[in-house]
């Protein structure tokens, strides 16, 4: 058990001091010093003295290029619970806006009205969906009739 021990211990010390040796360097690899007193610099411009101050021009900031913002083509608005969800909503040029009537209780008809005349007066009942498609910039207003207070709401297109 000993002798074991023994053993061991000599193949590990062994082990370690490979680690620790580093190879003999040959004619054909030159040493650090030899590689670096070889560079030579591509031009004069890259040599700069200590006892010459370098001039600093200003550099461009580079700013990252931002992706444009893409607005929804499709929104859908709720009319339930005698309120509209959302109210205002943002969409670009040639996005449809499609309003759909989820109030079951009472089970009202509801007419969706555009303040500025986009559309005629739609009359909806429950599960009906009336969409509009916005082909020009603009902020525009809408409401459901009788209901202007608690039911109107805003789209703006950019």
């Amino acid at each position: 058990m000993l002798n074991m021990k023994f053993v061991i211990l000599i193949v590990v010390v062994g082990l370690l001091s490979l680690g620790c040796v580093s190879p003999q360097q040959t004619s054909e690899q030159p040493n650090m010093t030899e590689q670096l007193q070889n560079m030579t610099p591509e031009s004069e411009e890259q040599i700069v003295s200590p006892s010459q101050p370098q001039e600093t021009q200003p550099q461009e900031t580079l700013q990252p290029e931002q992706p444009p913002i893409q607005q929804p083509k499709n929104i859908t608005v709720w009319l339930v619970d005698y309120s509209i969800t959302p109210k205002n909503v943002s969409i670009g040029v040639g996005g449809t806006v499609s309003f759909v009537h989820y109030q079951s209780s009472g089970n009202p008809v509801f007419v969706l009205v555009s303040d500025e005349g986009l559309w005629q007066p739609q009359r909806m009942d429950y599960g009906d969906i009336f969409s509009y498609t916005f082909t020009q910039k603009g902020v525009y207003h809408f409401h459901v009739e009788g209901f202007e207070k608690i039911m109107s709401g805003t789209i703006v297109v950019t």
